[in-house]
């Protein structure tokens, strides 16, 4: 009898650890997606800037998940007219075509890149 009484209560606690696992999981995926949803929306509210830019550096990083999947993320810095310096993830092909020391127009919105054209 108490054998059976300690078994029901170690499945009713690993049943209510599951539930509380599975909560917490769909509480952080909502969290991402609500939080997803707000930077689009402020890019989108955000006005396009078209600005002189000069490229201050290129980097990568590189997430190493496991060994297939490998995922690396583009980053360019500008210094805009004002002095200022704004750091865009990028994709790969953009990142290709922009060289450090480059001159041209930036365009962004919010902290989304657009787009440089890089000046002759």
């Amino acid at each position: 009898m108490i054998v059976i009484l300690i078994f029901f209560a170690i499945v009713i606690f690993f049943a209510i650890v599951i539930f509380f696992a599975i909560v917490i999981f769909f509480a952080i995926v909502i969290f991402m997606f609500i939080r997803s949803f707000m930077r689009w929306n402020k890019n989108n509210n955000s006005p396009r800037v078209n600005t002189r830019a000069r490229v201050l550096a290129k980097r990568t990083n590189i997430n190493n998940f496991n060994k297939p999947l490998t995922t690396t993320n583009y980053f360019v810095t500008f210094e805009v007219e004002n002095k200022e310096r704004i750091e865009f993830n990028i994709l790969g092909s953009d990142y290709g075509m922009i060289a450090e020391g480059d001159v041209g127009m930036l365009e962004y919105q919010g902290i989304r890149f657009l787009d440089f054209k890089r000046e002759n």
